[in-house]
């Protein structure tokens, strides 16, 4: 199983998770989303976007070598009440993380307005309250209309490289250079360590940062990390001197 979702935060493991790939330190910050009858996400539209639109973005590629894909941002969405076929939430273009090359100039963010010959590669997925979706943030992807009567639901838990951030959060180094608390330290509460490296605050893996193994729990070195130092020494430069901005 991927360590990118096998600590995820709510316990759950998706065995699906073993067909993409992060690298060995993996972070997650959780998103609810809400979408109502007739619109887009929290009230809000969401058009297509990711794959190969726009500039290229370091925050969601997708990349192959060696035999193993690589992605800078994976979801893992959980819903929460029924999305049934045809009624609208999220939708995607199969296998665009590949595409190298943007859409036609002037096709409209709006899948729904999409050119007919276009608008066939939109594909809406269906899913049952309980399903779990994952997909590379690298695929184009968009929120259609909600059309049911009930509320659409979905808990997101993005995963990002060790280094990387997707949102705001705090992320500040204290007086002895240690990276500061990602969350609230409340939730931190009844996580297993493992459950807990997942939410450490953005900093490359060389700075002493504890990494899951393919079972999803710490490595031998993680755990020596944690039992040594604690989970307030944890992220410390390994030379002493202060990383320089």
């Amino acid at each position: 199983m991927s360590p990118a979702c096998a600590a995820a935060p709510l316990g759950v493991r998706p065995a699906a998770c073993t067909a993409l790939t992060l690298h060995a330190g993996v972070r997650s910050a959780p998103t609810l989303i809400t979408q109502t009858k007739g619109s887009g996400v929290d009230g809000s539209d969401i058009g297509l976007h990711g794959g190969a639109q726009g500039s290229f973005s370091p925050s969601s590629y997708y990349h192959w070598q060696n035999g193993r894909m690589h992605n800078g941002l994976i979801v893992v969405s959980f819903a929460l009440s029924h999305c049934p076929p045809a009624l609208g939430g999220l939708a995607v273009v199969p296998a665009s993380h590949k595409g190298n090359v943007a859409w036609p100039e002037g096709v409209s963010r709006n899948p729904a307005t999409c050119p007919e010959h276009l608008r066939e590669f939109v594909k809406q997925v269906s899913c049952k309250a309980g399903d779990a979706v994952l997909f590379t943030e690298a695929t184009m992807h968009s929120t259609l209309p909600w059309t049911a009567e009930h509320q659409r639901r979905s808990i997101l838990f993005r995963y990002s490289p060790a280094n990387s951030a997707f949102g705001g959060g705090r992320h500040a180094f204290d007086s002895e250079f240690r990276v500061g608390d990602a969350w609230p330290e409340g939730w931190y509460d009844g996580l297993s360590d493992a459950q807990r490296a997942v939410l450490e605050p953005p900093y490359v893996v060389g700075l002493e940062r504890p990494t899951l193994d393919d079972s999803g729990e710490l490595t031998e070195l993680g755990r020596e990390l944690v039992e040594q130092n604690g989970w307030d020494g944890i992220g410390r430069n390994p030379r002493g001197a202060k990383p320089k901005l």
